[in-house]
């Protein structure tokens, strides 16, 4: 059961239960570990679609994938445990501060990437245009995050009920992972098989509960319910098998000869799922966290500001890393070159983390310098 609080002065979500006062620390860790490992995966898949399946490379960059797969359900979680949980917010201003913000960022960041390709002349102003318009792949994340918003209101009024939640998780549960799941383990084995169940799923219809919904909701409940220890390391073991699972499946379903199956690696799998809810609940009981210094805390809490910024401006950090000829990058032989210097060749079982973690420094470092200029921190990062 999720612990009882205090209630909220009457607003447009009455009895609404709120954060604790002391912001929980574990959220800044979270968010600080997640936007690391968003930059590993990006530089970890970007060269596993690349390279000979079945190589060391390959196995390489395929681990690394894997491990960091868990990372968006986490931001969501994060935003979930904030929204639902937090001090009442009224409709008008999710609108006019969180949305608002969410839509200048995409417009401001969508047209950096668009003019950073049209410079480098790798597309032409008709392209930029169209880029502009759709965005770089990675802003997907701010679409889904709008959508998440929108229902704050209709998710606040479930949480106030404690069965409701719980029935909430339960259908998510079902509906998001553990059905789908089945349908697509059993279309592994049978193709006739697997479409009578699909077809059988499918026809429920059923969306309520589903989607990135599962995970902002997940993050309101596991931030708030009270779980025992037993039952936690059952889940930590079930994330520990996600894991595995996520790591050795695409060895034994691959598509084809030439490249690796990426369906155990969606955000949206059981897996997945596992490896998530059991980070965040390690985050959230571990005590190291909790017991931090006060100004640990302060530090933790400023950097993970950053993390959004770092998240919007990271993909543009991996190109220039890639494209400036005084500092070039290589993942599959990492050699680093400034100025006379000869470079230090590693292979990918050390580029992947060494790149991921210049690129994250850099990153947290651009987006700490634009929270420096007022309208930018307000609008854009």
């Amino acid at each position: 059961m999720i612990a009882d609080s205090k209630k909220m002065e009457p607003d447009i979500f009455p009895e609404q239960r709120q954060m604790p006062a002391q912001r929980e620390i574990y959220f800044d860790c979270l968010r600080l570990m997640a936007a690391f490992a968003v930059i590993a995966l990006h530089v970890a898949a970007q060269n596993w679609y690349k390279v000979e399946a079945g190589t060391f490379a390959w196995n390489v960059f395929h681990i690394y994938d894997s491990f960091v797969r868990w990372s968006i359900p986490v931001f969501v979680m994060i935003s979930g445990a904030l929204f639902i949980g937090g001090p009442p917010k009224k409709l008008e201003r999710i609108f006019r501060k969180n949305i608002c913000r969410i839509v200048t960022a995409f417009i401001f960041w969508s047209a950096v990437y668009a003019l950073w390709n049209l410079l480098l002349g790798t597309i032409g102003w008709k392209n930029a245009l169209r880029e502009f318009v759709e965005g770089p792949a990675h802003l997907w994340f701010l679409f889904m995050i709008v959508g998440l918003y929108l229902i704050v209101p209709f998710l606040r009024k479930i949480a106030e009920n404690d069965k409701l939640i719980e029935y909430f998780v339960l259908l998510s549960l079902l509906f998001t992972f553990v059905l789908p799941y089945f349908v697509m383990v059993i279309s592994l084995y049978s193709g006739k098989a697997g479409t009578i169940a699909g077809g059988l799923f499918h026809n429920m219809n059923f969306e309520f509960a589903t989607g990135y919904v599962s995970y902002f909701v997940f993050g309101y409940y596991f931030s708030r319910a009270d779980i025992s220890r037993n039952r936690r390391i059952i889940i930590y073991l079930s994330g520990i098998a996600g894991m595995a699972v996520t790591i050795f499946a695409a060895r034994i379903f691959p598509v084809s000869e030439e490249t690796a199956s990426p369906m155990f690696h969606d955000c949206m799998i059981l897996n997945v799922m596992l490896t998530g809810v059991a980070l965040f609940l390690l985050a959230k009981n571990s005590g190291r966290i909790r017991n931090v210094s006060g100004r640990t805390k302060d530090r933790l809490r400023k950097l993970s500001e950053y993390s959004f910024g770092a998240y919007l401006v990271h993909i543009l950090v991996i190109k220039m890393l890639d494209h400036n000829p005084l500092f070039q990058l290589n993942t599959m032989r990492f050699q680093l070159h400034i100025g006379n210097f000869e470079g230090i060749p590693l292979n990918p079982l050390l580029s992947v983390p060494a790149i991921a973690l210049i690129a994250f420094v850099i990153s947290i470092a651009i987006s700490g310098l634009l929270h420096r200029i007022p309208i930018l921190k307000k609008y854009v990062v």
